[in-house]
């Protein structure tokens, strides 16, 4: 009789464990933790896209005989010419990040067959009854930056900045002037080409995002300006005194696609 009371007590003492436990509140499990992106350190990459301009240019006839100034081979003697083409090299940098916000320096050197030219061909102003042709050409051969970046990461692996600084390049430049006399022939030719490299100045902005670790791709553009490239036309038959002066701006836009791989950082 002792024995039953005591298998009672323990069965109803079990029931009422497994009641217990069926009131109480389920746990939600804990989400793992999101990993977050550093941007911060040394980076090395490379890049590839397009150039295009529409840079200006004056051509000056220079005569002293003429004291009030040059004449010109046409009015205006000014000319605006198409140059495009592409651009391609590589680039490293550093940098730092806090919080949401990201400082850096960039510096790049690229290949660059940016190239267009223009021309025209007229009758030159009375007194005179005579023609001309005239044609110029520029090409930029190779560009480079020196670039801070400023930034911003709206979400961990996505990073908007912008850049600017300083731009530098070789450019070739080639002009050509041809006068025509009343029947036609040849009376003068004033012809020159040269090469510069030029310091100026590039501003912009882009869009980087992480991957796969380490890597992350980009598109950026740059405005840049190079200054000014100035070739002389030596006249042909040789006359010392006689020459022209040809001014070509030199700048324009370059949109390019770009990828980077990040030392010893990433996801953390």
């Amino acid at each position: 009789m002792l024995g039953l009371f005591f298998r009672t007590v323990g069965l109803v003492g079990l029931f009422s464990s497994f009641a217990t436990a069926a009131d109480m509140p389920v746990k939600a499990p804990i989400p793992a933790a999101v990993p977050i992106y550093s941007w911060s350190g040394f980076y090395i990459g490379g890049h590839a896209g397009y150039g295009w301009g529409e840079p200006d240019s004056t051509v000056d006839f220079n005569d002293p005989v003429f004291a009030e100034g040059p004449i010109l081979p046409a009015a205006p003697a000014s000319y605006s010419k198409t140059v495009d083409g592409f651009i391609g090299g590589g680039q490293l940098g550093w940098n730092y990040q806090i919080g949401s916000f990201v400082a850096g320096l960039e510096a790049d050197i690229s290949y660059a067959d940016i190239k267009g030219g223009a021309s025209a061909a007229g009758p030159l102003l009375p007194p005179f009854i005579t023609t001309f042709a005239y044609s110029e050409s520029q090409s930029l051969k190779w560009f480079g930056t020196v670039r801070g970046r400023l930034g911003y990461t709206p979400t961990s692996n996505w990073l908007l900045y912008a850049t600017g600084g300083l731009a530098y390049g070789e450019v070739q430049a080639q002009t050509h002037l041809v006068f025509f006399d009343i029947l036609g022939a040849t009376s003068a030719r004033y012809q020159g080409a040269g090469s510069e490299t030029n310091l100026g100045w590039t501003i912009g902005g882009g869009a980087e995002v992480a991957f796969a670790g380490n890597w992350s791709v980009k598109l950026e553009y740059l405005y840049y300006d190079l200054g000014t490239v100035t070739v002389a036309g030596i006249r042909t038959p040789a006359l010392p005194a006689l020459f022209t002066v040809n001014d070509q701006d030199v700048n324009g836009h370059i949109v390019r696609f770009g990828f980077n791989y990040r030392f010893g950082h990433g996801a953390r």
